[in-house]
């Protein structure tokens, strides 16, 4: 790295400059690069955000939900033209070409290094009066990095869980003592991710021991962990129960093994059912799954087969029914545009496959909690 490039990358967040390094670098790789200047960062930058040059024909138009993911808002496509829908067309499937963001209601803006504590310490030290309240617990690490997803950020290694649960224990703890954590309760905990059950069972107790220790939860808490089947080890399922955790939501996503392959996930169909089941038999916590609609490959009777497995196959108290994202830049955008992988599905076959998904849990008398949430039993609220 060149004193430039160096300077240069201030610019950048620092809480992403990892990622961001690592994009850099493996981009100056694979064209044989060996000096990273302030040119290479934007050559790079302009790779990962998927800018093409226009042709004789214009930019080249891609079916399906393509963007770039803005970690601080959520957003995908910033452009307002995108909230007005077209007249006169099948809503459903033709009144917007893509989404707007990968979640509802998420807003923001970075905040410079030299803000952060000074800001905290402003908002921790009001008072919150909403009557719902909910604490998020991040966890930034994955075992891989899955084709579709754009939240990955570390690869977990070999200290990775001790040395990150300490670090929250201790903010945490230090947080408790603030206004805006302790006059009121809190009604629900969610540990996300990256992937929670990735850090070792120790340290999952620990950290939920920990939640109930300084926050001041509600008696009727939800305590959700969230996950994926691979590597979720008897041992860490009981250090969850143990520590207080009252619900799990894994990432199934779909319960074909060829598809869930093609997306970098490990664990078969069989192990998916074999888990869920354990997870049921246990009967101490609510168990709900993601499924996700649009994967390259994934058809029409795939997707219905993953949706009558939900409902038939399994004692699930709820699921959520997602739609796939395509990051420009990310792993899944890469292999499609290499030719490794086919396209994802475009916008009106992925409005079809949620109209019939949610049918299916319609005549199943599911409850819809959301818009793409349902539940079956009284345990999931």
């Amino acid at each position: 790295w060149t004193e430039e490039a160096e300077s240069y990358f201030e610019k950048v967040p620092p809480f992403v400059r990892p990622m961001a390094k690592r994009g850099v670098e493996t981009y100056a790789r694979s064209k044989g690069i060996e000096v990273v200047t302030p040119e290479l960062i934007r050559l790079a930058k302009e790779k990962s955000m998927g800018k093409k040059k226009k042709n004789d024909e214009g930019s080249e138009k891609k079916p399906g939900n393509w963007g770039d993911m803005n970690r601080s808002t959520s957003r995908i496509h910033p452009e307002i033209s995108t909230f007005f829908a077209k007249e006169g067309v099948d809503a459903l499937r033709y009144a917007f070409e893509k989404k707007t963001a990968v979640h509802a209601g998420v807003g923001g803006t970075y905040l410079e290094k030299e803000q952060v504590m000074e800001t905290w310490a402003e908002c921790s030290a009001k008072v919150d009066h909403s009557k719902r309240r909910t604490v998020y617990i991040h966890t930034p690490f994955c075992r891989s990095h899955c084709r579709f997803c754009g939240f990955y950020m570390y690869k977990l290694e070999k200290d990775s869980s001790r040395i990150y649960s300490h670090g929250l224990l201790h903010e945490i703890s230090l947080a408790s003592e603030t206004a805006a954590v302790q006059d009121e309760p809190i009604h629900a905990v969610y540990f996300g991710g990256g992937t929670p059950t990735d850090l070792e069972a120790g340290d999952l107790e620990k950290l939920l021991e920990g939640v109930h220790k300084y926050l001041p939860l509600s008696n009727d808490c939800e305590i959700t962990i969230e996950g994926r089947v691979d590597n979720f080890t008897d041992a860490k399922i009981d250090a969850c129960l143990r520590g207080g955790a009252n619900r799990f939501s894994l990432g199934v996503q779909t319960f074909d093994t060829k598809v869930r392959r093609l997306m970098g996930r490990r664990a078969k169909r069989e192990e998916i059912l074999e888990l869920l089941g354990k997870l049921c038999d246990r009967n101490q916590a609510s168990v709900v799954i993601d499924l996700i609609y649009g994967f390259p490959n994934q058809t029409m009777d795939i997707w219905l087969e993953d949706v009558r497995t939900f409902i038939e196959d399994t004692e699930l108290d709820g699921c959520d029914m997602y739609q796939l994202n395509v990051f420009n830049g990310g792993p899944l955008a890469n292999a499609i545009e290499e030719g490794k992988v086919p396209q994802a599905a475009d916008i009106p076959t992925q409005a079809e496959m949620f109209s019939v998904g949610r049918q299916m849990a319609q005549d199943a008398r599911l409850n819809r909690l959301s818009l793409c949430h349902w539940g079956r039993s009284s345990r999931e609220r």
